[in-house]
């Protein structure tokens, strides 16, 4: 199996949340055996299990003990790749070790990377490492480095200058990340903007395209869902990540479709 498949299932997490809250009950960790603990390595070794490539990783809940099992098999390194276990020691946390992991989705041209993670917070104002869900983030400080499980198809390499900008749209919108502005891309980003207007109707396409269950039931998951999308879309932009599809929203979207899209 490849990167691309366990990035597809990570993906489908997205928005997913601790039940009840602040309890660290999740499928995840009821999967593995442990539930009720902390659960960023957990969510991973569930994705991979999904994905059916188990065999890559080791089963462990300690993020040290995961990095070194990587290094001991000289899979460790400084590069971002689609697909690879990224390990974070943030700073400031009070916690002087690798106490966080994720997986790669995208790169983006500045260097940052965007990871699905579990256990994380939405945005940078609440716990980085015990967030309580799954949730798309950006990141590119508290970086130690990455795990690169030895899939058989190769992970995208990474994308740079305006090719990094339509892999990491891609990415937000979970169409394959070839970092060409065709119309799947175009069709997606646009699902995605008429949604927030309201001017929708195949409700479960919606759903795979912002990584909600496709279960043709718009309700609360799949606004946050939305959301989410559009703040990922945002993110890529350098636009103020609000989850509001608004004028400069709109602007970016436009300036991008008439540079990238020109074969539409």
């Amino acid at each position: 199996m490849s990167a691309a498949a366990v990035v597809h299932v990570a993906r489908s997490q997205l928005g997913t949340v601790e039940r009840p809250a602040n309890s660290n009950r999740t499928i995840y960790g009821a999967a593995y055996g442990m539930d009720g603990h902390a659960w960023c390595a957990m969510f991973v070794w569930w994705v991979l299990r999904e994905a059916r490539v188990l065999n890559l990783i080791p089963k462990t809940a300690y993020t040290p003990t995961f990095a070194d099992w990587f290094r001991a098999r000289k899979q460790w390194g400084t590069t971002p790749r689609i697909g690879a276990i990224v390990f974070f020691d943030f700073p400031g946390d009070g916690v002087n070790r690798i106490s966080h992991v994720g997986i790669v989705e995208a790169i983006n041209r500045d260097g940052s990377i965007i990871c699905i993670e579990g256990n994380t917070s939405p945005g940078s104002s609440g716990s980085q490492r015990d967030g309580g869900g799954v949730f798309r983030r950006t990141r590119k400080v508290g970086i130690i480095g990455y795990g690169y499980p030895a899939y058989s198809a190769p992970a995208a390499p990474v994308a740079v200058g305006s090719r990094g900008l339509i892999v990491a749209l891609q990415a937000a919108v979970r169409v394959g990340t070839d970092g060409t502005w065709g119309s799947g891309t175009d069709g997606a980003i646009n699902l995605v903007r008429d949604a927030t207007r309201g001017t929708f109707t195949n409700v479960a396409n919606l759903q795979r395209v912002i990584g909600a269950e496709p279960d043709g039931v718009w309700g609360p998951r799949s606004k946050a869902a939305l959301g989410l999308t559009v703040k990922a879309l945002q993110i890529a932009w350098r636009v103020t990540a609000d989850g509001t599809w608004g004028a400069p929203t709109d602007t970016a979207w436009s300036q991008s479709r008439a540079r990238y899209g020109q074969n539409l």
